[in-house]
């Protein structure tokens, strides 16, 4: 045992002695689980931390499975419960409320962004409630690697109230352009936890069995290889964002407290299962393996320097090396659920933003492990140097990507290297300019999901049409479906895209030439639709409308 090893069990041993002599369940047979949630509300989801929290109370501890919080709260966004402020410590029995007289303990205004209040509370409820197996929920915001101003970007465009708004504006005033990756921001702290921290939080505590994150796009390759060493054996997460509602605990527990003899795996599967199926069957979740992550990042390090050596000389190689990532991750990820507008979601993101100028060199071994310790990172700097026209950049551009476009799904990546997408044109629709066409996307083909000159992902069928013109000026689309989006594309190719619009799609100053219109839906939708698009040249033609 190494002396490191031999420091961190000693220490605990201490913390166990000291926290048993005021034990709130002293005496207690060991139960076969304990489930501790680490409940940062101290932000904008604190509704939604209470609401989770009754759910959990829905079910309650029993003889089997602890159910204990530590619930960090925050002064404005929800006052029930007496509105307090400060971090509570809770074994939920059934029916319990979130109120001060309820709480175990109050350790004041804990920082939640603090590693050493992580491990804090894992040591004190492993020492409390100790069980065979332990789970640790990471419950709060999440974030993938990418750029922080992106991310406060995409958060105002979906900001629902005026308050909100305000608030990601002046985030965005404060913003430093820098990738970060971390679970839990404090707001009355001003801080979060980053990945390193993490780990080290996770080291210095007792073994966890399972580490689940109730949090947006956290099942990435570099979250899972960084916390692969911490004791832990399944990780749960999403690559997606997740609903504000987060996992349903109610259904979750309640299961475990059925299956109380469940291994990590069992466990695992079991929260995908009934996060899927809350959300009818629309959202994403994987259980990852953690044993196999040291193999992922070998051929995952493998295929990154096959694809900087051979990628515009020996694409069988390529293929090859990309194969043996895909069956790594057959084998990484024990199980997972996706909606069909994520249809390329096969349980394990990885950093890969679209273009260099979302990339930023904080992505590297002095923040991360993984960077440090593959290819992956020299693979993305060559990358923009020297293949975002070729055949790797299409399957880029094809793979399931998330959010900001930072990170994609590193099987489908995989995949679309080994089965490049086409965009079917043998039955392209002709149109003359200026003449209206009618047609129905329901039941056309659903091949393409990601145009190279939009940033949405249009997971609908589509139905290709085509006009030529014969001088130069300006191309405009136009469709009456506000589900439907238009994609113009001066070559058959997903990658070939010029302009793309919500309804209507304009290219100004567009050369003479033959152009393919193609009507796809967001989000898997389709319908009927009236297409007009006017062109320069464009001859007139006559034929029948019709509708597929």
């Amino acid at each position: 045992m190494t002396e490191s090893k031999f420091l961190k069990w000693f220490m605990i041993g201490v913390m166990f002695c000291i926290v048993a002599t005021i034990s709130p369940k002293a005496g207690y047979a060991e139960a076969q689980w304990t489930f501790l949630v680490y409940l940062d509300a101290d932000n904008d989801l604190e509704t939604y931390g209470i609401a989770d929290f009754l759910e959990m109370a829905a079910v309650g501890s029993t003889a089997e499975v602890n159910i204990v919080v530590q619930f960090d709260r925050h002064p404005g966004y929800d006052s029930s419960y007496g509105d307090w402020t400060t971090t509570k410590r809770f074994l939920i029995t059934s029916s319990l409320t979130p109120t001060v007289a309820n709480a175990l303990i109050d350790i004041g205004e804990a920082n939640m962004g603090d590693p050493a209040t992580l491990t804090d509370f894992i040591n004190w409820g492993v020492a409390n409630y100790p069980a065979n197996r332990y789970a640790l929920v990471f419950w709060d915001h999440g974030s993938g690697w990418r750029m922080q101003i992106e991310t406060l970007r995409s958060a105002l465009r979906t900001a629902t109230t005026v308050d909100e708004r305000d608030r990601i504006l002046q985030d965005l005033q404060r913003a430093v352009p820098t990738v970060y990756k971390e679970i839990c921001s404090d707001y009355t702290d001003g801080d979060e936890l980053y990945m390193q921290e993490v780990k080290n939080a996770l080291n210095a505590a007792a073994d966890m069995t399972l580490i689940g994150f109730d949090a947006c796009l956290m099942s990435m390759t570099e979250v899972a290889y960084e916390i692969k060493d911490t004791g832990a054996a399944v990780m749960v997460g999403s690559e997606d964002t997740e609903p504000a509602e987060g996992w349903p605990y109610d259904t979750i527990l309640r299961d475990l407290a059925l299956n109380p003899t469940w291994t990590a795996s069992q466990f695992g599967v079991a929260i995908v299962d009934n996060y899927y199926a809350s959300y009818w069957e629309s959202e994403t979740l994987s259980a990852i393996d953690l044993s196999r992550m040291n193999t992922l990042a070998g051929v995952t390090s493998t295929f990154a320097e096959t694809m900087r050596n051979f990628w515009n000389s020996d694409q069988a190689a390529v293929r090859a090396a990309a194969q043996a990532v895909m069956d790594e991750i057959d084998a990484t990820v024990l199980y997972e659920q996706h909606g069909d507008s994520r249809s390329g979601s096969y349980g394990l993101a990885i950093y890969f933003p679209e273009t260099q100028g979302y990339f930023d060199t904080n992505y590297n071994g002095s923040t991360i492990a993984f960077p440090a310790d593959t290819f992956w990172e020299e693979f993305l700097s060559d990358f923009y140097t020297s293949m975002s026209s070729s055949w790797i950049a299409d399957a880029r551009e094809y793979a399931q990507q998330y959010y900001v476009s930072a990170h994609i799904d590193l099987y489908d990546f995989c995949n679309k290297l080994i089965n490049p997408v086409a965009l079917d044109c043998t039955n392209a629709v002709p149109l003359s300019s200026g003449v209206a066409y009618s047609g129905n996307t329901t039941g056309a083909p659903s091949n393409i999901s990601s145009y190279g000159c939009w940033i949405y992902t249009l997971s609908g069928p589509e139905i290709v049409h085509t006009i030529t013109t014969t001088i130069a000026g300006d191309i405009i689309a136009t469709d009456n479906n506000n589900n439907l989006d238009l994609v113009i594309l001066n070559a058959c190719n997903p990658s070939s895209c010029v302009v793309a619009g919500m309804d209507s799609a304009s290219y100004t100053n567009a050369p003479a030439g033959t152009y393919y219109i193609v009507v796809d839906g967001w989000n898997g939708a389709s319908g009927t639709y009236t297409l007009t698009v006017t062109a320069p040249g464009a001859e007139q033609k006559s034929y029948l409308l019709w509708t597929k």
